[in-house]
């Protein structure tokens, strides 16, 4: 049973699902729909924190919803995704349907900041709220499945040189097609020890030779799923690089 509460908050509507997203989740969708109607609420964060799992039936059902409220000119964020549902979205391929961040947070930001640039006032303090950083870090990563199949994708080196809250650009020679999600391994320095963080990320784009000769080859990839303690991680680091 899929349960969704509705949360005000701004010029947002923030929509809570918990239980199981099958086939008898169609009710509860056209409820939050009609919810957001009823508030006239055009922004939308579906936070998926508490939802247990989602099948082919919760699949058709969920791209069906995006696609009528982006029909009616609404903006819908997929928060707090966790990695097996991210894998059945993988299985389905329909990853590219949704845009997912790895938290309210970050999807209200960059509402915001689609907000502003509709209103033509994109600033300086819209753009800080993605401040990034140069680094030179070793990573590894892989493309990400969960189950035997995961054992098949080869793991692979490259150097995070931009490191955000909400992503990182990856240098390396083995990249992935816009839309792929990457497990990442990202070596923190720390003196001797050095702490790792793990994330999954998702391909917002790739450097190509011609329009990105200083990046080629590379991805930048947004961060869709990562546990609290490597946030707290990387929150820590970039704190001290003064972002």
């Amino acid at each position: 049973m899929l349960n969704i509460s509705a949360r005000q908050e701004e010029n947002m509507t923030v929509l809570d699902f918990e239980g199981d997203f099958d086939l008898n989740a169609h009710g509860s969708i056209e409820k939050a729909l009609g919810c957001a109607c009823d508030h006239a609420s055009e922004n939308l964060i579906w936070n998926f924190k508490d939802l247990r799992s989602i099948n082919g039936s919760g699949i058709a059902i969920l791209v069906n919803a995006v696609r009528k409220i982006k029909r009616n000119g609404w903006v819908v964020k997929l928060t707090d995704v966790g990695p097996e549902v991210l894998d059945v979205f993988q299985v389905h391929k329909v990853l590219p349907a949704f845009d997912i961040h790895t938290d309210e947070a970050a999807a209200r930001k960059q509402l915001r900041l689609e907000i502003e640039k509709e209103g033509e006032r994109g600033s300086e303090a819209s753009r800080r709220l993605f401040e990034r950083v140069e680094v030179n870090l070793k990573a590894r990563f892989k493309q990400f499945r969960k189950g035997r199949q995961a054992e098949a994708f080869k793991t692979c080196d490259g150097v995070v040189t931009s490191l955000s809250r909400c992503g990182v650009f990856l240098s390396a020679e083995e990249v992935h097609p816009r839309g792929a999600v990457l497990e990442v391994q990202l070596q923190l320095p720390d003196g001797l020890i050095k702490p790792v963080i793990k994330f999954l990320g998702k391909v917002a784009w790739v450097a190509d030779n011609e329009s990105w000769g200083d990046k080629y080859p590379g991805m930048a990839l947004r961060i869709v799923c990562m546990e609290d303690k490597d946030r707290a991680k990387l929150s820590g680091f970039l704190d001290g690089k003064g972002v």
